[in-house]
């Protein structure tokens, strides 16, 4: 059996680094449309009281969403990150391995 070299070690980790900042990413993903969710839970019954109430859930919902925002973003890069680690982490470990 070959032993790894340091390259393909290094190939090998920022492949693993990419797998974790991906399900890192969905993780936060899912968290925010859970919570996202329990939003529009409270705001639905809120905005059917009149006219008063859908400008209050309005108001919510659309600070909600600008929070959820810049955590859909930060997901997204961390999604778009992990996917080039993972293609620039398997090159390494199979493009410099020892030959014969």
């Amino acid at each position: 059996m070959k032993k790894f070299t340091r390259k393909q070690w290094i190939g090998a980790g920022l492949a693993v680094l990419g797998v974790l900042a991906l399900v890192f990413s969905f993780y936060i993903k899912g968290q925010v449309d859970a919570e996202m969710g329990k939003v529009r839970s409270v705001t639905s019954p809120l905005s059917q009281t009149g006219a008063g109430g859908r400008m209050a859930s309005g108001a919510i919902e659309a600070r909600a969403s600008s929070e959820a925002s810049d955590y859909l973003q930060a997901a997204e890069f961390l999604r778009v990150g992990g996917v080039i680690l993972i293609i620039v982490g398997g090159a390494l470990a199979y493009f410099l391995r020892k030959k014969k």
